[in-house]
């Protein structure tokens, strides 16, 4: 049986919000290292992006800010790259809903938000010969969980938290191959 409670939503960019920002990228060698590690490299990447206009409270599901940086160890045979990302704060939703039964629950101008988040990973190859090579990828390391947050304009910290989602570490290991 098909169920009737339900809502259908469209999302528009409406009124005059708009984007703006900057990003930052640099990568360089590192010559200085003693001779068995001169072909490591170190890159860092940072995005930036702010909301402006009169309808900015409305604008959901942008991240402000973006970090990465990380270590390339490339040789002919073997290659190892050590990451790390940031994600700031996120505005995932309006939470408030003056139609549904929601503006009962949440002041408004109640929003979910994603929790800034840093995790770090791993990427290592070894080529056996010209066709088979083995691989490992171990993301989130740390196993850092990531925390959603509501927040009104009145909302005390202590219970802004609302679920926890669990982030586990991952470790995937193959082969790859060409025939």
């Amino acid at each position: 049986m098909i169920s009737r409670d339900y809502q259908m939503r469209r999302w528009e960019n409406v009124g005059d919000a708009h984007l703006t920002g900057f990003e930052l990228s640099y990568r360089h060698d590192l010559p200085f290292l003693p001779a068995w590690l001169e072909k490591m490299q170190a890159w860092v990447n940072y995005t930036h992006l702010a909301v402006g206009g009169s309808n900015t409270e409305e604008f959901v599901g942008f991240t402000p800010d973006v970090l990465s940086v990380g270590l390339n160890y490339i040789r002919p045979r073997f290659a190892l790259r050590l990451n790390g990302a940031y994600q700031g704060e996120t505005k995932v939703s309006l939470d408030y809903n003056p139609d549904t039964s929601a503006r009962l629950r949440y002041p408004p101008e109640t929003y979910t938000y994603l929790g800034d988040y840093t995790k770090y990973g791993m990427t290592a190859e070894y080529a056996v010969s010209k066709r088979f090579v083995l691989f490992t990828n171990w993301d989130n390391v740390f196993a850092k969980d990531r925390y959603y947050y509501r927040r009104g304009p009145d909302t005390p910290d202590n219970i802004a938290k609302s679920r926890r989602y669990v982030n586990p570490s991952t470790i995937m290991m193959g082969v790859k191959g060409r025939f």
